[in-house]
């Protein structure tokens, strides 16, 4: 689990400052010529890994700190979660989808990429063993993102709407391929 990007503060915009300062200082003394290339490549590396440590450091114990308190059910989704997806959705699809089945996942394509992406690669673990096929004429169960199979074009009969506890932009739908 990752923290998201968020503005510098003061104590990370010095030591960015200072880490410029030690490559500046480097480049000045590689026009003198009296280092190496060696030496000035092993000099730049080492001062990269000065500065980015404490950042590195920092984010590591900031997302233990956020992971202690999760519970394993949570834990398990906190990178779905986190990346846009209400994952509730995709278990109610697989109670739909038997185990056995063939199914393809079509994407509307005016829904966002980040989500949809996720949403994608998030069924696609949780559906197994089921078996994913690419053509939704080759499936026998039709799932869409975004919206319904039939504004997307997509042939089946069935379709229930499973419905995000989040947001309409999350809902799903699911039914029998034809």
């Amino acid at each position: 689990m990752f923290t998201n990007p968020h503005p510098l503060t003061a104590a990370e915009v010095l030591a960015l400052c200072g880490g410029a300062v030690m490559v500046a200082v480097l480049v000045l003394l590689l026009r003198r010529r009296s280092l190496s290339l060696p030496t000035l490549v092993a000099a730049s590396l080492l001062a990269s890994v000065l500065v980015s440590a404490p950042f590195t450091a920092w984010a590591f114990v900031s997302d233990v700190r956020a992971a202690r308190d999760l519970s394993p059910f949570d834990a398990a989704r906190v990178g779905a979660e986190s990346n846009g997806i209400d994952t509730t959705v995709i278990d109610r699809i697989a109670r739909r989808i038997p185990e056995q089945a063939r199914y393809a996942i079509v994407l509307a394509p005016g829904a966002d990429p980040d989500i949809t992406s996720v949403f994608r690669i998030w069924a696609l673990t949780v559906l197994l063993p089921r078996v994913a096929v690419a053509d939704a004429r080759k499936a026998e169960w039709v799932v869409t993102f975004g919206a319904s199979p039939a504004r997307l074009g997509v042939s089946a009969s069935g379709v229930r709407r499973v419905r995000s506890n989040r947001s309409r932009r999350l809902d799903a739908w699911v039914g029998v391929a034809r």
